[in-house]
């Protein structure tokens, strides 16, 4: 292995979900706000609509103003210790392996985990709204392997969403599924024996 391409949120960082927040904070029922945010999900993660145009259309739609920046405003993460360790042990177990990050992501979160310094976990890190594109679409996968001057054959691609490993697995990555509290499997699963 050549190369390994963590998910940011959801694998190396959790409690990170702002939209029943956003929908508390803008006094809506949380399935209304979710018919809309639905619409924009991936154009926000693919950086074809921008946060600022959301807010907009959430005002139009429910009749108020948006305070603020939500998404920035109400993102608050945490490290996922457990991964981190996993991390760091790879690069001891595979010292001339990339250590990457591939995430669906928008602006605000990206300038937050940029600032926490979590971004200098990773050799290199790729965002969708900065590439334009998000997983589980082929395009997001190729680019990061291309801009990394690997094979996909030589590439794992870690994420918790099946739909994302699914879009992996089909560009010929080796993928695997995280699932919270069993790290263990997960260093099985890429045969560090860790």
């Amino acid at each position: 292995m050549k190369l390994a391409i963590f998910d940011m949120g959801g694998v190396v960082i959790r409690d990170f979900a702002v939209d029943r927040k956003m929908a508390a904070l803008l006094g809506v029922d949380y399935e209304d706000f979710m018919v809309e945010y639905r619409h924009y999900d991936f154009p926000l993660m693919d950086g074809t609509v921008s946060e600022g145009q959301f807010y907009s259309h959430l005002e139009h739609v429910f009749g108020l103003k948006v305070p603020g920046n939500p998404f920035g405003d109400l993102f608050r993460p945490i490290l996922n210790a457990p991964i981190v360790q996993l991390m760091s042990k790879m690069r001891s177990a595979m010292p001339d392996a990339a250590i990457v990050c591939g995430s669906n992501t928008i602006k605000s979160h990206w300038d937050y985990l940029e600032q926490k310094g979590w971004l200098r976990l990773f050799d290199r890190a790729y965002a969708s709204h900065l590439l334009g594109v998000s997983k589980p679409q082929r395009a997001f996968f190729e680019t990061i392997v291309r801009s990394e001057g690997v094979k996909m054959s030589d590439a794992v691609f870690i994420d918790d969403y099946q739909e994302n490993i699914d879009g992996a697995r089909r560009c010929g990555l080796e993928a695997v599924l995280y699932r919270p509290g069993f790290e263990s499997d997960l260093s099985s699963e890429l045969g560090l024996g860790l």
